[in-house]
């Protein structure tokens, strides 16, 4: 039982990650994650309470610490913005040259070709509305589109929802799926 709670807490883990490290969380994957939560806390605090030798158990000790860590970790990292900071970061340069690349007319990814571009999943990139403009699409939440706009020439402008990340980049949203 300990190692099923050790294993589906990691799991949980990785999938958290994934999807609170996004641009834009998914309604229904962020509702199982948020309910699911609880129910490894309790999990884990009745096993825990059942059977305290878990703590003093050498080979299972630091694993079965590791288990809360393991699904509060993606919550915090939601909440505070380090998660999706650190994703951002860690790929600018290839998003960065992916933009500039579809801002040449080199290169656009339409619909359903999705491509990895750093540590993000394009699922659609065009040139922008105003010129040097370019949209990447990363997401599709449950009533809109989400991604990042690379407006390296102009300020943004009230069309569109968005929120400056930082330099040419913007948080980008658009009405309908």
């Amino acid at each position: 039982m300990r190692t099923a709670i050790i294993v589906v807490a990691w799991l949980w883990f990785l999938v958290a990650l994934h999807a609170f490290t996004e641009v834009a969380v998914n309604l229904l994957l962020g509702l199982g994650l948020f309910l699911s939560a609880p129910i490894l806390t309790v999990s884990w605090l009745s096993y825990s309470f059942m059977k305290p030798e878990v703590f003093s158990e050498g080979r299972w000790r630091w694993s079965w610490l590791s288990a809360p860590v393991a699904w509060y970790l993606p919550i915090v990292l939601l909440v505070t913005g380090w998660g999706f900071e650190t994703r951002f970061a860690l790929s600018e340069p290839y998003l960065r040259e992916f933009a500039e690349t579809v801002k040449n007319g080199r290169d656009e990814t339409r619909d359903g070709e999705p491509r990895r571009v750093g540590l993000f999943r394009v699922i659609a990139a065009r040139k922008g509305k105003n010129e040097g403009e370019v949209i990447i699409l990363t997401s599709r939440g449950s009533f809109d589109r989400c991604g990042l706009a690379y407006r390296p020439d102009q300020p943004p402008d009230s069309s569109w929802s968005q929120d400056h990340l930082r330099g040419p980049w913007y948080l980008f949203a658009e009405g309908g799926s």
